[in-house]
């Protein structure tokens, strides 16, 4: 088969060439994402979404992370969360940076205190895994202000988990009807 061989199995297009820059360790992910350099991500709430999340999008081939979060590991955290026992009364934001790190050396990760409504972001990816509904009003309206300066927010992700259930919510800031509702 050619090396740029586009094949259909059932309704998915599957590419089976992977990217050029992908770490080799990603290859079998790469086709999962664009060809060109994979834009930031940004980790509101490192806890027990935003730190799983992060390291699915490690494996996944990101290597651009901004961690936001202002609290420390406990040892309740180690039931529900990305950490170790050894994380226990670092930052979040340490923590989750140090076990990244181990699974990779290639990624750039840069840690910040809590997300507030002056945070700057050029373009990315947004992950929002905070605990109260304020937080993730602040996060998505500072997102909605970015936007409207220009900046390339692709989408907002919201987390919510419960003791029974979990639900995520999707907003692709790229789809016809997101622009409309910013305009708006």
């Amino acid at each position: 088969a050619p090396p740029h061989q586009v094949s259909n199995i059932m309704t998915e297009t599957v590419i089976t060439t992977p990217a050029p820059y992908v770490n080799p360790d990603f290859v079998r992910h790469s086709s999962w994402l664009p060809y060109t350099r994979r834009p930031p991500v940004y980790i509101v709430g490192c806890g027990a979404v935003g730190s799983h999340v992060a390291m699915l999008l490690a494996r996944l081939g990101f290597e651009d992370f901004h961690l936001f979060d202002g609290d420390k590991v406990e040892a309740l955290n180690l039931a529900n969360q990305a950490f170790c026992r050894f994380d226990v009364g670092k930052l979040k934001t340490d923590a989750l940076r140090d076990q990244l790190l181990n699974f990779s050396s290639n990624i750039e990760i840069t840690t910040h205190g809590l997300f507030t409504g002056e945070t700057e972001i050029e373009k990315g990816y947004v992950f929002c895994g905070v605990d109260s509904f304020s937080a993730r009003r602040m996060v998505l309206d500072r997102c909605i202000q970015l936007l409207e300066q220009g900046k390339e927010i692709y989408s907002f992700t919201d987390f919510r988990l419960g003791f029974n259930y979990g639900r995520s919510y999707l907003i692709d800031f790229y789809s016809a009807e997101a622009k409309e509702d910013v305009a708006n």
